[in-house]
């Protein structure tokens, strides 16, 4: 079975991701004719062959090094580059993101403020293969102190902004020791990834 993409540079990385998930595991998936970049510091490879197989990396080299089995599903990667997923570390997503940063080789990425139940659940729905996306990694609502009078939060100028997007649910706020832990205990629970201090926690609380 071959396949030719016409997907632009990192579309590579999202079809083989969509091929190993219509074999079965065991089968063995081979991207031939891609520029190599293998994120060690070597020099790409030209004309490559990736072998995968059980959602591994079985074997890596220039065409005529690797021999790929008979049966195996052999995507045409010529024109195009295959390199590790790309990581990005700060994102707030939302709900038509994920295979968007798929397509364009982000294969990890971290949500650093969103209302914590939407989130998880957004982040097991990729877990467990019922969206199409990359490993995300979620922090939830963000941590921050109580309101002063003056915040834009407070006067309007981001307090309506905020409501429209996410219902007043992306922030925890804490005043002291004891209400931190509690909401620290809250989304341990609830299993997020991180916790996110907000800009305007001082050192102390």
């Amino acid at each position: 079975m071959r396949a030719k993409l016409t997907f632009p540079l990192m579309g590579v990385v999202l079809a083989a991701f969509w091929a190993l998930a219509q074999n079965a595991p065991t089968k063995t998936l081979a991207l031939r004719g891609g520029l190599l970049i293998d994120g060690t510091g070597r020099a790409p490879v030209a004309n490559s062959v990736v072998l995968i197989s059980n959602g591994k990396i079985q074997a890596v080299g220039a065409a005529g090094s690797v021999t790929i089995p008979a049966d195996a599903t052999v995507i045409d990667a010529s024109g195009k580059t295959i390199m590790p997923g790309l990581v990005d570390s700060h994102v707030h997503i939302r709900s038509y993101i994920a295979p968007m940063y798929l397509y364009w080789g982000v294969t990890t990425m971290g949500d650093l403020g969103n209302p914590t139940g939407w989130t998880l659940a957004y982040r097991d729905a990729i877990a467990k293969g019922r969206m199409a996306g990359p490993y995300l990694m979620a922090a939830g609502a963000k941590f921050d102190p109580p309101l002063k009078p003056g915040d834009p939060m407070v006067t309007g100028e981001l307090r309506d902004f905020q409501t429209f997007l996410l219902g007043n649910s992306a922030r925890v706020y804490v005043t002291d020791e004891a209400s931190a832990n509690k909401a620290i205990a809250e989304v341990k629970k609830q299993g997020v990834d991180a916790v996110k201090l907000y800009t305007r926690m001082d050192p102390a609380l």
